[in-house]
Order: structure tokens, then C-alpha cells, then sequence
């Protein structure tokens, strides 16, 4: 945002700067509402990798590599193509939470 800013003729004072901050914090702030940031060391790229006869789309492979790695006994998702490739069980987050709450029951 600052280049922008400087490549438009504009300048970056500090007042320019927080408000870039603060748009650059709100992003993060808004990704984490929407999904779960999962590790991505050296293992999980490897093994992603190797989800590619299951998948094509490398994100989902990542998400797989890193469900496997934690040895996560659900994936909680909207895309159906990656529930059907998963190898644990897939969810919605209302099905997870119906999940929760029943087993909270008990």
C-alpha cells in the first residue's frame, strides 16, 4: 500500500503509515474470521506435494498434509471437492458445532 501510495505522487507520512497498518492488521483480522492459518514448514510442503494424485489444487493438498500431520480427527470445511478428498471425516462448521454441542450434552 505504500508503494501505491508513492508510485500515485502521493507521499507516506506517519498518519499515511498507521492508517496502512490498520488496513494491514484488519486483512489478518478478517482471514482468521474466515479460515485457520496451518503450519507451512518444510514437512507440510513436502507431504502436500504428495497429495497431488488426490488432488491438484495445492492449497487443498496443504490443508490435507497439515490434517494429517496434526493427526486432526476432523476437517471442518465448506468445499466440498476437499471433503470428498479427505481422509477423515469432513464437516461443515454448522455440522461441527452440532458435533460440539451434542457431545457437550452428555
Amino acid at each position: 500500500m505504500k508503494q501505491l501510495v508513492r508510485e500515485n505522487g502521493g507521499t507516506v507520512d506517519e498518519c499515511t503509515a498507521r492508517g496502512i497498518n490498520d488496513f494491514a492488521w484488519n486483512c489478518v483480522d478478517h482471514m482468521t474470521d474466515l479460515a485457520v492459518s496451518i503450519p507451512m514448514d518444510d514437512r507440510t510442503a513436502w507431504l502436500a506435494r504428495h497429495y497431488r494424485d488426490v488432488t491438484s489444487d495445492y492449497e487443498d493438498g496443504a490443508v490435507l498434509a497439515a490434517c494429517e500431520l496434526c493427526k486432526a480427527r476432523y476437517l471442518v470445511t465448506h468445499d466440498k471437492g476437499l471433503a470428498a478428498r479427505a481422509n477423515i471425516p469432513a464437516k461443515t462448521a454448522a455440522e461441527m458445532a452440532d458435533l460440539i454441542a451434542h457431545a457437550r450434552r452428555r
